[in-house]
């Protein structure tokens, strides 16, 4: 929570004296934050340091995208095994950003980028929140859509090591 005071005049100040305060209250957040890496980024990272890459795909209007926003990814224990084992990247399955991963080209021209298509369409369906995690060699490992709490994602995460 943020809290802004200005312009408050106090007996020993100056009359219109600015006066900014922030107070920070974190309660319920992680003290570690987690390491996104931007999708055009992830292929530069792995020729670096060989992890498989965790991506969440989202919209801006998915209620359940958020709840996993504000839940999963601030989860100590996911945050720390992420960090530490994992690439991890959010992909907006709207965004009109073109993509560039493994030497191919994702773009949106239909209202859906191509990146989430290719991840997070199941032949089926493309539902949202999705979770995708691919190996190093960009071979998807696990294909899962809807909400996924922080207990769910750590046992996943502890049954891929």
């Amino acid at each position: 929570m943020l809290l802004f005071f200005s312009k408050k005049q106090w007996s020993d100040t100056p009359p219109q004296t600015p006066l900014i305060c922030l107070l920070f209250f974190q309660f319920g957040y992680s003290q570690t934050e987690l390491k996104r890496t931007a999708v055009n980024d992830l292929t530069e990272e792995i020729q670096k340091e060989k992890r498989p890459i965790v991506f969440f795909i989202y919209t801006d209007w998915c209620g359940f995208c958020h709840q996993m926003e504000q839940q999963t990814w601030t989860n100590a224990d996911v945050i720390e095994k992420l960090n530490s084992k994992y690439y991890f990247a959010a992909l907006n399955a709207e965004s009109e950003e073109n993509y560039t991963i493994a030497n191919m080209e994702f773009q949106n021209q239909t209202g859906t980028n191509e990146l989430a298509v290719a991840l997070a369409f199941d032949g089926k369906r493309l539902a949202y929140p999705s979770l995708v995690i691919l190996s190093s060699e960009y071979e998807i490992i696990y294909q899962q859509s809807g909400y996924q709490s922080p207990t769910e994602v750590k046992q996943l995460l502890n049954k891929l090591e």
